[in-house]
């Protein structure tokens, strides 16, 4: 089953493929904090193009893509690790029974990490049936309850 996923961006699940996720705790990205970041991005992407009359702009747009996620990612990795929980044991030995409870049937774990206000998974999507956007909201909201 191929469905995109359409909350904010288009996200494209497919079955067989392998996926980085990356899912945050509630607040951790303020919206102005991501318009900002989003801002900025555009203004560089603006910049490069400038610069480069004559590469096309699809091409300069795909080899810098992944320049905004790790301007989220900085983000994240600065916000003081004391206010959130996910660094305490507890609620990551949640996080993790969590991840590995579904390892082998929703999806074949390859690595994941669980930082204080995010985690990050790489995993292959073997849903063949289901959604895969299904399955990650599935395991959010299992460790969110606990």
């Amino acid at each position: 089953m191929h469905e995109p996923y359409r909350r904010r961006l288009p996200h494209i699940m497919p079955p067989g493929e392998t996926l980085f996720i990356t899912y945050r705790l509630h607040g951790t990205l303020p919206y102005h904090i991501l318009t900002e970041l989003l801002a900025n991005h555009e203004h560089f992407l603006a910049r490069q193009i400038e610069q480069s009359p004559d590469v096309p702009v699809d091409s300069i747009r795909k080899r810098w893509k992944g320049r905004y996620f790790l301007s989220i990612d900085s983000y994240l990795d600065k916000v003081g690790q004391e206010t959130y929980s996910l660094i305490n044991e507890p609620t990551a030995d949640i996080i993790k029974e969590s991840i590995h409870f579904r390892d082998g049937e929703q999806f074949d774990l390859h690595a994941y990490c669980i930082m204080p206000n995010h985690v990050h998974l790489l995993v292959t999507n073997n849903q063949q049936n289901r959604p895969f956007y299904g399955v990650i909201g599935s395991m959010k909201a299992n460790s969110a309850k606990k």
